[in-house]
């Protein structure tokens, strides 16, 4: 995290003279390419961008589903842990959006948007001579690719106590249902464990394929919990028909 904050503040102050010219260009830009394609085709794109991309904002959901496994007061644990999450994803995912406009982020084949940008950003900065820059973008994407292995952990937590729920409903055995358990939470972590590589088998380790695969999963997920919450609350409102 702390790589990511200096290049992204750095990048930010470096470019802070285009900064001012942001907004208009880029409604210029929105305007001229909803003439070409149309509005449905902009919707379109950021739906897709959204879809594949928006899964930079997921992870609170596995302080929500876990806060049983928090120390006291868990509450206020989870919501404080919740909330560093949130500003620590809004200001990269911001961030990084904002850094791809003044530093023209280009596609390069065998290499992300993140990378070229980064590169760009220490290029410029200096550090060193040839090797050095070619290092450090290296070491900066080490850094995520680490981030994303231990994110990839919380399925281990999470995972049983899904198994529980859907055995609850007759979608798996019905001996995943007792969570308290210890046999129980060991075989729903061995069932994911084996679940994981065979689904990177079958894609072929396709990043594309898996991130889709990824995306839907997890936005309907939310979708579904999201109305779930709405409809709950439109219940039990003191308005409601439903409330006495």
């Amino acid at each position: 995290m702390a790589t990511r904050l200096v290049l992204i503040v750095y990048g930010i102050v470096a470019h802070a003279s285009y900064l001012p010219q942001l907004i208009p260009t880029t409604m210029i830009e929105t305007r001229e390419l909803a003439s070409s394609i149309g509005w449905t085709g902009v919707a379109g794109m950021l739906l897709l961008a959204c879809s594949q991309g928006g899964g930079t904002c997921t992870g609170l959901e596995a302080v929500s589903n876990n806060v049983n496994l928090l120390a006291e007061p868990r509450v206020r644990t989870g919501k404080m842990t919740m909330l560093y999450m949130a500003l620590s994803l809004a200001f990269t995912a911001s961030g990084i959006l904002l850094l791809y406009l003044p530093w023209d982020a280009r596609q390069v084949a065998g290499r992300t948007l993140n990378a070229s940008t980064f590169k760009a950003i220490i290029d410029s900065m200096g550090l060193g001579g040839p090797l050095l820059n070619q290092v450090l973008p290296v070491i900066v994407l080490a850094f995520e690719a680490g981030l994303l292995f231990v994110a990839a952990n919380t399925g281990f937590p999470g995972g049983p106590s899904v198994l529980s729920n859907m055995a609850a409903d007759s979608w798996v055995p019905h001996k995943f249902r007792y969570l308290p358990t210890r046999l129980v939470t060991q075989n729903g972590i061995l069932v994911m464990g084996i679940a994981a590589p065979a689904i990177l088998f079958w894609t072929e380790g396709k990043v594309t394929l898996l991130v889709v695969l990824y995306s839907i999963s997890v936005f309907l997920t939310f979708a579904i919990s999201l109305f779930g919450l709405c409809r709950y609350w439109s219940r039990c409102s003191p308005t409601s028909p439903s409330v006495p």
